[in-house]
Formats: structure tokens, C-alpha cells, sequence
């Protein structure tokens, strides 16, 4: 029998400001508490839809996350 359903929605944010690059989407990733780790909190890329001119998805493939412009 059915008890509890979870809704857990990914987070959003957008880029504020006139920045004409898109940021791209990431995700929280596995910390690294090992011993040898740096006990940081990590994340990684996850996949990100931009629309062009004419409003046709597309998507966009990264190598790094980067949150903020020149």
C-alpha cells in the first residue's frame, strides 16, 4: 500500500542581468568525505536547453560550469 509520495523538484535559477550567454545547468554531485577527499560540496553538469532566435530548443553541451561572465 501506497503511504507517502515525494515531490522533490530540481532547483531553478536564471542569470540576472544582460549577460548574452546562457548559464549552463549542474546539479548537486556526490561529496568527497573520503580521507584523501576535499570535503567540499561538488556538482555536476546536467543537461541544458537553450532556445535560439526563433524559439527552437536546443541543446547545449558543456565542459565546466561558469557563473559569471568576463
Amino acid at each position: 500500500m501506497l503511504t507517502r509520495i515525494w515531490l522533490t523538484p530540481p532547483l531553478a535559477f536564471a542569470r540576472v542581468g544582460s549577460s548574452p550567454t546562457a548559464s549552463v545547468a549542474f546539479t548537486w554531485s556526490v561529496n568527497e568525505l573520503t580521507p584523501d577527499g576535499s570535503g567540499k560540496t561538488t556538482l555536476a553538469l546536467a543537461e541544458t536547453i537553450n532556445l535560439d532566435d526563433n524559439g527552437v530548443p536546443h541543446r547545449i553541451t558543456a565542459d565546466r560550469i561558469v557563473f559569471r561572465d568576463e
